[in-house]
């Protein structure tokens, strides 16, 4: 007969080992599906507000919101967090105020800006092949306290590059082609790199040109209802009188003001966008050109022909 010291003690309550912390687990993942259900639900209906419809059943898959990856990260948080995480109205924007550790896996995903901002249509080579040829000549942008860059186009898309300080060359000049994409892209090739430009037309002597993705040319059909990029993960969307800032990282929208004037210098018409994000004011400028919202940084990076 075996001792009683020698058998197997029994959990208090009769429990296997180990089932108080799989049903604490299971517990935790129901809890942490809930975040992430409510995550579809906000993105569904903000895209539905955006235009762009998707079921929620499409969007758990194509942004992968029920991974073990995304599911895993809010399970490893404390109780503390986790119950902070659920009570707020918007998950995302739990970081602000739960003290996360790694906030960025309640986050949106960054694809969604891709759905919103479709891709100018390319133009055919010949189309492309005349508007190079319209751009042949010497080129200027004036800068600050006396600086410059000149670019020199010839045929077939054959540029160089130089910038000026105080009127004295600043570096080498850099030979590069370009060529056209669409009506407001331009690439630029050097020896071995490409480089993606924003580039808009304003008329024949009269070009805009920007390496920033963000300086954008946005065309717009009326002055009270539009769309536009305000920063990588920002836009601003104006419909039936109601101007609003979409905050794609955390599927927020904040109330803002769409104002219109003119330039003092230009006389062109200005939109100003004015918005608060936590305790900081934001504010955007965009002048309207050709039916087109310009970028204000855009729009400063002028060349004219010489």
């Amino acid at each position: 007969m075996t001792p009683a010291s020698a058998r197997p003690r029994q959990p208090p309550g009769g429990k296997k080992p180990g089932t108080d912390a799989a049903t604490g687990r299971a517990a935790r993942l129901r809890a942490c599906r809930s975040v992430y259900q409510a995550r579809v639900m906000r993105l569904s209906a903000l895209l539905d507000k955006l235009g762009v419809h998707r079921s929620d059943v499409q969007l758990a898959k194509d942004y992968a919101l029920h991974t073990d990856e995304t599911l895993q990260a809010c399970v490893d948080l404390t109780p503390a967090q986790r119950r902070c995480v659920i009570g707020q109205p918007n998950p995302l924007l739990a970081e602000q105020f739960c003290r996360l550790d790694d906030p960025l896996s309640l986050r949106a995903p960054p694809p969604l800006m891709a759905l919103l901002t479709p891709r100018p249509v390319a133009v055919d080579d010949a189309t492309a092949r005349h508007h190079l040829a319209g751009l042949r000549g010497r080129w200027v942008r004036q800068g600050p306290a006396g600086s410059r860059v000149e670019i020199v186009i010839g045929p077939e898309g054959r540029a160089s590059f130089r910038h000026f300080r105080n009127k004295r060359p600043d570096g080498d000049v850099v030979h590069s082609v370009l060529s056209i994409r669409n009506r407001r892209e331009v690439l630029r090739r050097r020896a071995v790199t490409v480089q993606r430009y924003v580039y808009f037309r304003i008329d024949r002597d009269t070009f805009l040109l920007s390496g920033n993705p963000l300086h954008t040319a946005t065309p717009i059909r009326s002055r009270t209802a539009f769309q536009l990029i305000l920063a990588k993960d920002r836009l601003v969307r104006l419909a039936a009188g109601q101007c609003e800032v979409i905050d794609l990282s955390y599927l927020a929208a904040h109330a803002a003001t769409c104002t219109w004037h003119r330039d003092a210098v230009t006389q062109v018409p200005v939109l100003r966008i004015t918005y608060t994000l936590g305790r900081w004011k934001r504010r955007s400028r965009f002048f309207l050109v050709r039916s087109h919202l310009i970028h204000e940084r855009l729009y400063q990076r002028r060349f004219t022909r010489r």
